[in-house]
């Protein structure tokens, strides 16, 4: 690969940033070591109201030969990560992009290795594996198996209607720029937006050629007060957006990638119900979701039954099964804290 053979970056990599103080320099470090050299680098900052901007710019003074590579935008007010990613999208230049989480980091060989697999195997999207950790020293290798997946395969992989399940999000995922031409994140929706996008784009381009790399090279820092784990009036609304964002793709799309497309619906309603139970408005609206549960292969048994009691108005059956689905987990959970120890 011939790094510097013009001036179109190799890869623009994407990070939208919103008070992620404690792990920024952890990330742009980890960006900045990157063995590729030839990278753009963009930064949105979505109006941070903590030190996140100071100790970026701190962390770019100590790599001046990647200073004039560096994008830093920076709003006035708090859009929102779909609004954050799409302005990134809307200003990269490079002949591949990718995202990177503000509070995650990467291996130092991990463009490197996307960006020429993408080249060797003229990919539209590389998929590489990843670590899950905590901040209480927990962690979860998934890596996946090294295949190439059609666009209906991959849209069902990362919905969860065949295994393996792949994660939907879009920090592990090389993606050709010149495929994302049209397509956009919805701005009302900052949950699940990159399975959105993803949506988008597996639905609309034909015959993408998808890679996977059977390594660990991104890792996920899994935070309590994160985007993805709070709770409330606010997420209700953010996963009734996306469920209705999808019902309406499906009525424009070819019926074949349906069955991804019911899958995360299936999903999202399964999380609605979490925050939101019981509710008989949700299982009204929903009801004819019942007969495509176990379309989705991501939820499990009690999962799955829960949801389907739920959406057939047995609010009593459901919630003994969620209880005892909690008291498993807690138990699973406590094994496996106590095999840690050992």
């Amino acid at each position: 690969m011939q790094e510097k053979a013009s001036n179109v970056p190799d890869v623009s990599v994407i990070i939208p940033v919103y008070n992620v103080a404690p792990y920024i320099r952890e990330c742009a470090e980890s960006l900045f070591n990157q063995t590729l050299q030839n990278i753009e680098y963009i930064f949105i900052d979505d109006a941070s109201t903590d030190d996140s901007i100071k100790i970026l710019e701190e962390v770019i003074t100590e790599y001046p030969k990647r200073k004039d590579n560096i994008k830093l935008k920076r709003h006035n007010e708090n859009k929102g990560v779909s609004i954050s990613r799409q302005e990134g999208l809307s200003i990269a230049t490079g002949n591949w992009v990718i995202y990177c989480d503000a509070d995650d980091f990467i291996d130092r060989n991990a463009y490197q290795l996307l960006v020429q697999t993408a080249i060797d195997n003229n990919s539209d999207i590389v998929v590489v594996g990843y670590t899950e950790f905590d901040n209480n020293g927990n962690s979860r290798k998934n890596i996946y198996k090294k295949e190439t997946k059609t666009n209906i395969d991959f849209l069902e992989s990362i919905t969860g209607a065949s295994k393996p399940c792949l994660h939907g999000a879009l920090w592990n995922k090389l993606i050709k720029r010149e495929i994302c031409n049209n397509i956009t994140f919805p701005s009302n929706i900052s949950y699940c937006e990159d399975v959105a996008f993803f949506i988008q784009l597996l639905t609309l381009q034909n015959n993408l050629k998808i890679n996977i790399i059977p390594s660990s090279l991104y890792s996920y820092r899994k935070r309590q007060n994160s985007l993805i784990t709070l709770h409330g009036e606010k997420r209700i609304n953010e996963i009734l957006d996306l469920i209705l964002f999808i019902e309406r793709w499906k009525e424009v799309s070819n019926k074949h990638f349906h069955r991804g497309l019911n899958s995360k619906i299936i999903d999202l309603l399964y999380r609605l119900f979490e925050i939101s139970f019981p509710n008989k408005k949700y299982s009204q609206q929903f009801n004819d979701y019942r007969f495509l549960i176990y379309q989705n292969r991501r939820l499990n048994f009690m999962q799955k039954l829960f949801l389907r009691l739920a959406l057939s108005n047995h609010h009593l059956m459901a919630k003994n099964v969620k209880n005892t689905n909690n008291r498993l987990k807690s138990v699973i959970k406590f094994f496996r804290s106590m095999k840690n120890q050992l």
